[in-house]
């Protein structure tokens, strides 16, 4: 047996002799309530090499659990000597100590063992590479950490800490009792560590005091987060300015292969360190959940950043200038809940050359991304374009002729005060695969070569809502010859929308390419127009919602190709033709329809696998188990479902 996993044992008392197994590499053990004590019977009684392959040994949520006592036996024999990973979580009576001499442990986890206090003197810890710890107590990790010889700090490549707190003995017992800033041994002993994670230290408010050399801290250290630290006011305290000055000019080595930066829920972060800009190797930051973060550093970060994630700094009223006119490498760029952020691009800026992505949510006060209208933006790489929910922007720049032919991805959402969109966002030639516009509240048109081109070879997704009738009238859809999804919903009513009692309208055609239709709010909508559905012979979905007068569907049938069909909160809905279903389709939901009635009476196709009703009253009844009008029509179907209740669990209705 090479893997056990004993679960929710609740009435076992004391574990089985698993040593004896030659052959376990893998033990997970989890639940097991009234287990007090490990020892000798863990091993087997007598065993002459206990576990001696095990490789990785998980306890999990043992709250009985109070002592575990190494192995005894003869002098030169050990357990444990192949173990590589080592986690013990949910533990909170644990009090005992680790096994001592684990030389091939790489792993360590401990998570919620309030009472374990890891200070063994002859642990020996030889091959960790990795140590995540969450609310243990104040003396562990230092203790850990401060096995002098026997844990080889050197091997340590990464660090997970989380509610954990320095003892009095290792800084000034006049701070608080939790930890304020990292001790000097942190720094100076760790110079392996590649990942650094410190999380829920709530009263740590710098990462390191002046009295650090900074110049040798973590030299290999690549990926830094900070979370959940809401004292956190700097990552250290600066050097005096000449201090500054000088290390600038002699080149500092403090985190120096550092390749990513995350802050997040620091409430009280009010800047960033003034040096970053000279790290040569941070490509990724990322800075959520800061709300007293006002500015960037004067000499702004790193020309090699790729990547910069903000969001929910409600202090913050604009991006750095280096970014528009410094950085050519960065590449992602996605700033969401900043209210008080005014524009992305400062005056004397533009756009990287080389953003491949940008998105922007739920900025309230940004008015645009560039400062004045009718600027042009230069992003000969970007592939998409995503801006949402900032209702006060009033224009988006335009583009150089030709700028975009990588855009593959155009959404614009919730935009209260946006009027128009520039031509160059669709110039030719376009590579667009997905045009999505959406609850743009002024927006009165689209742009020209949108509606009349037929050039746009490559779109696959296009969904517009809402929009006048008379604009919809306009787009020439039938020319997006590559058109798999098309959503048209809840169009601005206007006294014409009489026009719109059937879909498609006379004189507009829908591409025969189109896999998935979703129509939604169309107030006057009465029928499908049956010829024009006949022509859709890859459709496999139909979507429609909320239209009112919608009776039925076309006695002639929808296309042979439909799959899916749902209708949704139709009010007059109220049956289907004898034809109107397809014998390909696979699933049926009907909901919100009070006044569907009747399925066909010839029944509902064999392939169908599917059937969901709900909020259907008229139609519940007649499906009653064994009983209704309509049982026998759908006790074939593998999966019905009336209001949310398996079909087969309802008996007769009381």
């Amino acid at each position: 047996m090479v893997s056990m996993s004993l679960r929710d044992c609740k009435n076992c008392s004391s574990l089985p002799p698993l040593g004896l197994l030659r052959s376990l590499k893998k033990l997970f053990l989890e639940g097991i309530n009234d287990v007090k004590r490990v020892g000798n019977e863990f091993y087997g009684q007598g065993c002459s090499k206990p576990f001696p392959v095990l490789e990785i040994l998980i306890f999990e949520n043992m709250p009985g659990w109070e002592d575990w006592y190494p192995y005894v036996g003869e002098t030169e024999v050990r357990a444990f000597t192949c173990l590589i990973e080592l986690s013990i979580k949910g533990c909170p009576k644990l009090l005992g100590a680790l096994p001592n001499d684990l030389p091939c442990l790489r792993t360590l986890k401990i998570e919620k063992c309030p009472k374990l206090m890891l200070d063994v003197p002859n642990l020996v810890l030889t091959s960790i590479t990795k140590i995540s710890m969450e609310e243990v107590p104040c003396p562990s990790l230092p203790w850990l950490l401060e096995t002098r010889n026997k844990l080889e700090l050197s091997s340590l490549k990464s660090l997970d800490i989380r509610d954990v707190s320095i003892p009095d003995t290792l800084r000034d017992p006049s701070v608080a009792d939790e930890v304020e800033f990292l001790p000097k041994w942190f720094s100076e002993r760790l110079s392996g560590v590649e990942s650094l994670k410190i999380k829920d230290c709530n009263e740590l408010t710098t990462l390191w005091q002046n009295v650090v050399t900074l110049e040798h801290c973590f030299p290999v250290l690549r990926n830094l987060q900070i979370l959940g630290c809401p004292q956190l006011v700097s990552l250290f305290e600066e050097e005096e300015e000449e201090r500054q000055q000088q290390q600038q000019l002699e080149g500092p080595s403090f985190m120096m292969r550092l390749e990513s930066l995350t802050l997040q829920l620091c409430g009280k972060l009010e800047k960033l360190p003034q040096r970053l800009h000279t790290l040569p190797f941070l490509v990724e930051l990322n800075i959520s959940s800061s709300p007293s973060l006002v500015s960037f550093p004067e000499k702004g970060l790193p020309s090699t950043l790729k990547k910069l994630e903000i969001s929910a700094c409600g202090a913050l009223e604009s991006l750095p200038e280096w970014m528009t006119h410094t950085n050519y490498n960065l590449e992602v760029l996605e700033v969401s809940d900043c209210p008080a952020l005014k524009y992305i691009i400062s005056p004397r800026g533009g756009l990287p050359p080389s953003l491949k992505k940008i998105k922007i949510f739920y900025c309230a006060m940004l008015e645009s991304l560039v400062p004045e209208e009718g600027m042009e933006i230069n992003c000969p790489s970007l592939e998409s374009f995503e801006i949402s929910s900032c209702k006060n922007l009033k224009f988006l720049p335009d583009a150089l002729d030709n700028n975009l032919k990588n855009l593959r991805r155009f959404v614009i959402q919730k935009l209260d005060y946006l009027e128009s969109i520039p031509e160059g966002w669709f110039s030719l030639p376009t590579n667009l695969r997905e045009i999505r516009i959406l609850f743009n509240e002024k927006l009165d048109v689209l742009p020209h070569i949108l509606q009349n081109n037929n050039n746009f070879l490559s779109l696959e997704v296009l969904e517009v809502t809402p929009l006048r009738p008379s604009i919809l009238k306009k787009i020439s859809f039938d020319r997006f010859s590559s058109l798999t999804n098309l959503i048209i919903q809840d169009p601005i009513r206007e006294e014409e929308d009489v026009e719109f009692s059937v879909f498609p309208i006379k004189g507009m055609s829908l591409p025969t390419s189109l896999i998935q239709l979703d129509l939604g709010g169309f107030p006057y909508l009465k029928t499908l127009c049956s010829m024009e559905f006949q022509k859709l012979t890859s459709l496999q979905e139909l979507y429609i919602s909320v239209c009112p007068r919608l009776a039925s569907i076309p006695k002639e049938g929808l296309p042979p190709s439909l799959q899916r069909l749902t209708i949704d909160r139709c009010a007059a809905f109220t049956s289907i033709p004898e034809q109107g279903l397809p014998q390909s389709l696979l699933k049926l939901t009907i909901r919100y329809c009070p006044k569907f009635v009747s399925f066909p009476e010839q029944g509902l196709p064999q392939s169908l696998l599917e059937l969901y009703v709900q909020e259907c009253p008229i139609l519940k009844r007649q499906c009653t188990k064994d009983k209704g009008k309509y049982w026998r029509l759908i006790r074939h179907i593998p999966v019905v479902e009336i209001d949310k209740r398996s079909i087969f669990d309802i008996g007769e209705e009381e």
